[in-house]
C-alpha cells in the first residue's frame, strides 16, 4: 500500500495527528515519574512508535515530487502495482 501527500491532507488525519501528540505528551509525563527500568523501555518504545507514525507525514512530504519514493507500508514491495 502506498501512502500518498494527499492521505495526509484530510480532517481525520489532522484529528488523529493530534491524538498521537497527546499521547506522546501523556507517555512524557508518565515517563518522568518513578517507574522501574522494564517499564521506562516499555513507555520509551511507544513514544518512539507513536512518534514514527506522526513522522509518516513528513516521509510523504518528502517524497511528494518523487514517486519512484513512494511509501510503503505492511512490508510491501514498492515496485507492485496497486
Amino acid at each position: 500500500m502506498h501512502l500518498q501527500l494527499a492521505d495526509f491532507q484530510t480532517g481525520t488525519w489532522r484529528r488523529l495527528a493530534q491524538e498521537l501528540h497527546d499521547r506522546i505528551e501523556l507517555s512524557r509525563k508518565r515517563n518522568d515519574g518513578d517507574l522501574d527500568p522494564v517499564a521506562t523501555a516499555k513507555l520509551r518504545g511507544r513514544i518512539k512508535a507513536l512518534q514514527e507514525l506522526i513522522a509518516l507525514a513528513d516521509e510523504a512530504r518528502a517524497t511528494a515530487t518523487s514517486p519512484d519514493k513512494a511509501l510503503v507500508i505492511a512490508g510491501g514491495d514498492p515496485h507492485q502495482e496497486t
